[in-house]
């Protein structure tokens, strides 16, 4: 293995100096750099040997001869190093795919800086300096720009004319999208109509109660009022009700009562005291263009306000206990009895059009504290309120599908309380409402319009790599007993895989049929996003008393994110993740294992994390680990949460939240070791490979860690980044990279990074 490579040395020739010190292959990005060139290295021999055989008197054309002939060969010797790297095992690979992919590369690295010091600023210093952060954006990254790409690719294919010769449910999605981005949409005439599709649905319930001041008088139970809410706009203001396969039993659909969502998202966010203003002043802008009296609409929004921050204040974000804590099964004469304020007999009718039997065992609990405490909330607060409540959250998620004003009050929201505007309309329209509904038509449109068909075969040999490796990891380990690592490795290998897309996904009559209830039209987006929503809600409820269909994707294909789902024990890596930067068949394999293969790794290992270690090799819940192999992982565990949670970012004087960031930390650590040993496999098959140019003096080793670390590149705006770091359950950026790679001891390793170097830690925290 070569010695780790001087920071200030791109290329490095070896042994082979004497014949050309430096060749110089730039970017463009780097024109400015020293423009010593081969020429002027050469000029001393050539002048010292010119005089050598003038001054012995030999002729002038004897001299010139053979000043023309070592010329010649010094030539030949220069272009036979520049083709080879004077060295075998060190030649380039000089595809498109190669040279733009080592320009990228090297672009974004500043190798001034010494990669055992600060690994995030050698292998991303340069592309944080030459992104900055767009006005109107409160974050960039590297991979954000890869999903950007995916995007940009459907919207180029949305907008497109609508064809009668395409099938029935790609022209809905069209329609829908064309729609719903139509400059139309802020038309008096399509406003107007807008405001009073909007009213008529809140008039069913009595109306939004600030409109009518103390005049409001109620039309509806309170669990009419949720059960309705829930079934035509999918909004659950107090509680989230959802069917789904029961973790004990996967085989079963099955009701799944858990606490709701925020609009703020987390709990946290309503104990600032600049988001909640942030918050109201929207709340208050948005009723003040619905109608309300401007002298009262603070007034009334406060008291929404409020009843919102209590539930936010009883329902509980901290992962401090796991799924297993949480899960509680009973009837709904038992669910009846916590929560006496809602007639759930009613409710059930109504959301399931039948009656369910109270001593029916079919409610499965993750949020019994909660609802013990909802209880009394109800009891606290009156109808009026709880129904402004439900109604705000209602007209609230439909914000961004209104006309502009109520648009622009949300981008301000987004710009005081994230730094930057939300994402343009476009996006909206894509990614929060055509995604869901409409996968399998945006997946159908997508490989209509790519040549990915071998995509899965591409990515057999890869996966089957990891996995393999994966196997002989867990045989390996010391501190699993024989029993606990028995069922760990049938679980690995049990391991189902969804990757790209369904084999249906070009049947046009599935396709058609799975959209066939679903009403699209070009005359009013509003209408559009109503009907979307409750379409969605009764496809779910559909699935209740039905067994769980395990080869059924669950999940968009063409969204671009990768999954690991534990109901199913199932990886799923759709086909917008199989795009280059992640992946391309022409990139070398270290790139590939660095990239897709951490990605497809780090789905694995979320089976056997804080909460996936809890469900077995059939996917139910299943206290699998003895109580000795469970003590030591939680040792583990506590050492990554302890590890994260010592790491400041400096740019906002913030300390990290380990134990929020505990499950991807840990798929975060193993996979990049997984991935890393399954490359290694990988040359021990097939032997050295091709190098990238400007970067040939690193190993194939380094390359993997540069790979790697680069999807992790980005910059954020102080107001988002403190969110993040608050709310989320990914670690930001620099610090996702650099605790991967401080728990890595390959990584130490193969960069010769000494013991008291920042990136090779004393302590290191390694699951498998």
């Amino acid at each position: 293995m070569k010695e780790r490579p001087m920071a200030s040395v791109p290329v490095s020739l070896g042994e082979h100096e004497s014949l050309m010190t430096e060749v110089q292959v730039r970017s463009p990005s780097t024109a400015t750099a020293a423009t010593t060139t081969t020429t002027m290295k050469h000029k001393k021999p050539t002048n010292w040997l010119k005089a050598y055989l003038c001054q012995n008197k030999m002729t002038f054309g004897l001299c010139l001869s053979l000043l023309l002939a070592i010329t010649i060969v010094m030539s030949l010797l220069f272009l036979y190093a520049l083709h080879t790297r004077l060295r075998p095992e060190q030649k380039l690979c000089l595809t498109p795919e190669c040279i733009t992919l080592a320009a990228d590369t090297y672009n974004a690295m500043d190798i001034t800086v010494d990669p055992c010091e600060d690994f995030y600023q050698f292998a991303c210093g340069n592309w944080d300096k030459s992104h900055p952060i767009p006005e109107g954006r409160s974050v960039r990254s590297s991979f954000e720009s890869f999903v950007n790409d995916v995007v940009d690719l459907y919207r180029e294919l949305l907008r497109k004319p609508v064809l009668s010769t395409e099938p029935d449910a790609v022209r809905k999605l069209k329609i829908f999208y064309q729609t719903c981005i139509s400059t139309e949409r802020d038309s008096p005439a399509v406003e107007n109509a807008t405001y009073h599709i909007l009213m008529q649905h809140l008039d069913r319930f009595g109306g939004f109660p600030p409109l009518y001041g103390e005049q409001w008088q109620s039309k509806s139970s309170l669990e009419r009022l949720l059960a309705t809410l829930h079934l035509e706009f999918n909004i659950e203001p107090l509680f989230e009700l959802k069917v789904a396969a029961d973790d004990m039993n996967n085989s079963q659909h099955i009701i799944l009562i858990n606490h709701p969502s925020l609009f703020l998202q987390a709990s946290a966010a309503y104990e600032s005291e600049e988001e909640i203003d942030a918050y109201l002043n929207f709340m208050v802008s948005v009723a003040t263009s619905l109608g309300v009296d401007r002298s009262q609409a603070r007034s009334e929004m406060q008291r929404i306000l409020t009843f919102e921050k209590a539930i936010a204040n009883i329902r509980d974000d901290q992962p401090s206990n796991t799924v297993m804590d949480f899960y509680k099964k009973i009837s709904v004469g038992e669910l009846q009895q916590m929560i006496k304020s809602i007639n759930w007999t009613v409710y059930f009718h109504i959301v399931f059009k039948e009656f369910i039997p109270p001593d029916e065992s079919i409610v499965v609990l993750y949020a019994s504290q909660y609802m013990e405490d909802l209880e009394r909330l109800i009891r606290r607060f009156d109808i009026r309120t709880m129904t402004g409540y439900a109604l705000w959250r209602v007209i609230a998620s439909l914000v961004p599908d209104l006309s502009k004003t109520f648009r622009e009050a949300h981008y301000e929201l987004a710009r005081l309380t994230q730094g930057a505007a939300l994402n343009g309309i476009g996006s909206h329209c894509l990614l929060n409402r055509a995604d869901e509904t409409f996968a399998q038509s945006m997946t159908y449109l997508y490989l209509k319009s790519q040549s990915d068909d071998n995509i899965r075969e591409e990515l057999q040999e890869v996966i089957l790599n990891i996995r393999s490796t994966f196997y002989e990891t867990i045989k390996r380990n010391t501190w699993m007993t024989n029993d606990t690592k028995k069922v760990a490795l049938a679980k690995a290998q049990l391991m189902n895989e969804f990757i790209a897309y369904p084999l249906e996904a070009l049947n046009e009559t599935y396709l058609n049929i799975s959209h066939a209830h679903l009403n699209i039209a070009f005359d009013n987006h509003l209408n559009n996003v109503i009907n979307l929503l409750g379409n969605e809600v009764r496809k779910n409820i559909a699935l209740f008393r039905k067994p769980v269909d395990k080869n059924q994707w669950m999940t968009s294909s063409a969204q671009v994110n990768a999954l690991y789902d534990s109901n199913r024990n199932a990886i799923i890596i759709p086909v917008g993740m199989t795009r280059p930067f992640l992946y391309s068949s022409k990139f070398p394999h270290f790139v590939i294992y660095g990239r897709i293969g951490m990605v497809i790794a780090h789905e694995i290992i979320h089976g056997f994390d804080t909460n996936g270690r809890y469900f077995d090799e059939h996917g139910n819940l299943n206290q699998w680990w003895n109580n000795e192999t469970d003590a030591t992982y939680r040792e583990t565990e506590r050492c990554i949460v302890e590890q994260y949670s010592n790491y400041t970012y400096e740019q906002v004087n913030m300390t990290l939240n380990g134990n929020t960031t505990r499950s991807e930390n840990i798929a975060d650590i193993a996979g990049t070791e997984l991935a890393f040993l399954a490359y290694k496999q990988w040359l021990k098959v097939h032997g050295d490979e091709l190098r990238l140019p400007l970067l040939n003096n690193y190993t194939h080793e380094q390359m993997f860690f540069i790979a790697f670390s680069q999807i992790w590149c980005g910059n954020y705006l102080n107001e988002r980044l403190r969110k993040d770091i608050r709310d989320m359950i990914h670690t930001p950026f620099r610090y996702r990279m650099i605790g991967s790679l401080h728990s890595s001891h390959h990584f130490s390793r193969v960069f010769q990074c000494k013991e008291n170097a920042k990136m090779n830690p004393q302590t290191k925290c390694t699951v498998f």
